[in-house]
């Protein structure tokens, strides 16, 4: 609560549910920040399963470098529809500002297992709930979901859908 999770140089931090947790699905997170954010760089690892893999509220998420790799453990809707691997919102209160609801790849990559990448963008201000590849590699297993921008630079995407208000 109110902090930040930094993984750098070769570190590693490995987020998991207990399975007991993981039955009851979105009341389980591997990795929960709530009014902070989520830095990986060099070569840190973050590796993340539960109901959401990450979930990341009033925060966002920065890679230059490194590997992020987030699970869902719900099992499908009945239209086959996936959880959230990786759920970022923009947090409601006073502490919504500046890059709050945004994920920034620089460098590194960044892949989900069983789960889409979700950015909750209600609320969001000009340059909040964007998701922004400047280099790296992201591959994931679900849709890319509610984000107001997505911006592609350089690096590749490889997603199963989009939808956004921009792509660019």
């Amino acid at each position: 609560y109110r902090g930040n999770v930094t993984v750098s140089g070769d570190g590693k931090l490995q987020a998991e549910s207990v399975e007991t947790m993981a039955d009851a699905t979105l009341l389980s997170n591997g990795l929960y920040i709530f009014v902070g954010n989520l830095f990986i760089a060099n070569e840190g690892e973050v590796t993340a399963s539960g109901g959401y893999g990450v979930n990341i509220s009033d925060g966002c998420i920065q890679m230059d470098g490194g590997r992020l790799t987030a699970a869902s453990t719900q099992a499908p809707d009945v239209n086959g529809n996936l959880g959230n691997a990786i759920y970022v919102d923009l947090g409601s209160g006073t502490t919504n500002t500046g890059s709050t609801g945004n994920i920034t790849i620089t460098d590194g990559t960044l892949e989900t297992e069983n789960g889409k990448i979700y950015i909750s963008d209600f609320g969001a201000k000009e340059n909040q709930g964007v998701f922004t590849v400047t280099g790296g590699t992201i591959v994931n297993s679900g849709r890319l979901d509610g984000a107001t921008k997505i911006n592609i630079s350089d690096g590749s995407v490889k997603t199963w859908g989009i939808d956004a208000d921009e792509l660019t």
